[in-house]
C-alpha cells in the first residue's frame, strides 16, 4: 500500500452538526483518480487497511482493537461505486471519473474518532497503485436509515479488452 504524502485536505468540515452521543453515522466520499488505473479485484481489503491506518494516526489503541478484535466490527467500508470495468485479472478505474465510497460507523467510540478525523482529512485515499483524490465528502445519515439495495445500476462489471491492465 502506498504511504500517504502527509498532506491534508482543505475540504471544510464546518457544516457538521453531529450529536455528542451519536452512535450511527455514515460518510460518503467522492474519489477521483487523475489517470486510468488498474486495481486488484480485492481492492476493498486495501480500502479497509487504509481506513484503519488513518485511525491509527489519531487513536492507535482503537485501531489495534478494531483490527485485532474477533467480534463484529463497528464500521463498514464499501466497494467503490461508479464505472468499474473488469480487465483481465484486474479492475480498471477510469481517470477523471467520480467514484463514490461509503463508510458507516456503528458505535459511539468510532463516531467520536470520525469527528476528529474529518477536521483534517488527507488529500487522497492511498490505495496500492491507485491514488484516489478526495474531491468531496458529506454526511449521509439518510443513506443509513433508509432502505438499501445490494445492487447498484452505476456499477458495470464486464470484460473490456480494449482497456486491458498490464
Amino acid at each position: 500500500m502506498r504511504q500517504s504524502s502527509g498532506k491534508k485536505s482543505k475540504i471544510s468540515s464546518s457544516h457538521l452538526k453531529w450529536s455528542r452521543d451519536a452512535e450511527l453515522l455514515g460518510l460518503e466520499f467522492e474519489l477521483v483518480s487523475p489517470v486510468d488505473v488498474c486495481v486488484y479485484p480485492q481492492y476493498t481489503v486495501g480500502l479497509h487497511a487504509w481506513f484503519l491506518d488513518q485511525m491509527r494516526t489519531i487513536n492507535p489503541e482503537l485501531s489495534a482493537y478494531l483490527h485485532d478484535a474477533e467480534s463484529q466490527k463497528p464500521f463498514t467500508v464499501s466497494a467503490l461505486n461508479g464505472e468499474i470495468v473488469s480487465s483481465g485479472k484486474q479492475i480498471r478505474l477510469f481517470g477523471n471519473t467520480s467514484y463514490r465510497w461509503y463508510v458507516t460507523f456503528l458505535s459511539g467510540e468510532v463516531t467520536q474518532w470520525i469527528k476528529k478525523w474529518v477536521k483534517n482529512l488527507p488529500l487522497e485515499v492511498a490505495l496500492r497503485d491507485a491514488p484516489l483524490q478526495i474531491k468531496s465528502w458529506l454526511e449521509s445519515m439518510s443513506r443509513i436509515t433508509g432502505s438499501t439495495s445490494l445492487s447498484n445500476p452505476d456499477v458495470r462489471l464486464s470484460p473490456h479488452p480494449a482497456t486491458r491492465c498490464s
